[in-house]
Parts: structure tokens; C-alpha cells; sequence
């Protein structure tokens, strides 16, 4: 198994990266024996460090070119991804004019003020030049209390969106630049 930037075709063999097939035992199991069953009809592959980027996920037998077996977006970043806890309808739209609140999943998040900072920007713009939207300040107080290291693995934000539109949603570490977090 393999990538290559979503521009290459499989047959490429200049731009591959290459994946390897976890053996941990331990992992395996947590991740792909749901439910308390104890056997699986899935692999895990991991790639160390790829760049944010598109990819297609390949497979070559030996001797083989290379076969497409799926598309793959890689963020480039920290926190993963984001959850509404509260403020969404059951087909999780929000509204403008109520209050909403996300959860940040990551590692070595700092909520301390002025430290990690959230925005919304327009879905047209990008994390690092868009300017605040949906009539949501820049957030610069995180919660859910005053913590940072390695064991802060969420922060909380909440907003009220005053103006309608399409947004992304926008995360900076302390120190680092914008990312665009991607939600579950």
C-alpha cells in the first residue's frame, strides 16, 4: 500500500509514499473489533508524517503498477477535529441568533487566555486570510478552564452566529498558524 498527491495516478512510482501494515496486536483490536467481537476482515496502515495534502491510497501486488483503492485528505493539523456539543438541530444545522458550543479534540491544546484562538471564516477564504465571520469575534479565551500540556486534549468554544452564511471553522495553537479543523 502506498500514496501519491491526488494530481499522480497510481502507476507513479516517483512520488510514492510508502504505508505500513501495523502488527500491534493491542491496537488492532481497539480499532477494528467493535462491539466485543474478536476477530476482523480490516487492516491498519500507517503512514509516518505525510504533508496536508489530497492523496490516493494504492495497492500493488508484486511486480504490479498500482491500483486506486481510495481518496484520502490528510489536515495539517492539530487539533483533528471538532464536535457540536450543544446549539445544533437534529440534522446538526445551527441557527443564527442561538448559542452553540464545539469541542475540540487534539493534543497539547492551551486554553489559557490569549494563548489558542478560534474563528469562523467564510467557506471561500482560507484559515489564515479570512477575517472573522458570522458576526463571531476571533475567540481568544478558550474553555473550559485555564489549562495547557500535553494531558489538555480538548477545548471548548462558544459562540452565537449573528449573521448568516457558510463558514469554516478555524483553530490556532499558541505559537503555530491557522488550521482549518474538520468536523466528525
Amino acid at each position: 500500500m502506498f500514496l501519491v498527491p491526488i494530481e499522480s495516478i497510481c502507476t507513479d512510482t516517483i512520488t510514492r509514499t510508502p504505508l505500513t501494515k501495523e502488527s500491534d496486536a493491542a491496537l488492532l483490536k481497539k480499532y477494528l473489533t467493535p462491539y466485543g467481537s474478536t476477530t476482523s476482515n480490516y487492516d491498519v496502515w500507517v503512514s509516518t508524517n505525510p504533508n496536508a495534502d489530497n492523496y490516493r491510497v494504492c495497492h500493488s501486488s508484486a511486480g504490479a503498477g498500482g491500483s486506486e483503492v481510495a481518496l484520502l485528505t490528510v489536515f495539517k493539523g492539530n487539533p483533528s477535529y471538532f464536535d457540536v456539543v450543544t446549539g445544533d438541530d437534529t440534522e446538526g444545522k445551527i441557527y443564527v441568533g442561538s448559542p452553540v458550543t464545539i469541542k475540540f479534540v487534539g493534543y497539547n491544546l492551551d486554553t489559557r487566555p490569549n494563548r489558542d484562538r478560534a474563528k469562523l471564516v467564510e467557506d471561500s477564504k482560507s484559515c489564515d486570510a479570512g477575517a472573522p465571520a458570522g458576526g463571531v469575534p476571533m475567540a481568544t479565551d478558550l474553555g473550559p478552564a485555564d489549562s495547557y500540556g500535553p494531558e489538555t486534549t480538548f477545548t471548548t468554544w462558544t459562540f452565537t452566529i449573528t449573521s448568516s452564511g457558510s463558514f469554516r471553522v478555524c483553530y490556532m495553537r499558541a505559537g503555530t498558524g491557522w488550521v482549518d479543523v474538520p468536523s466528525i
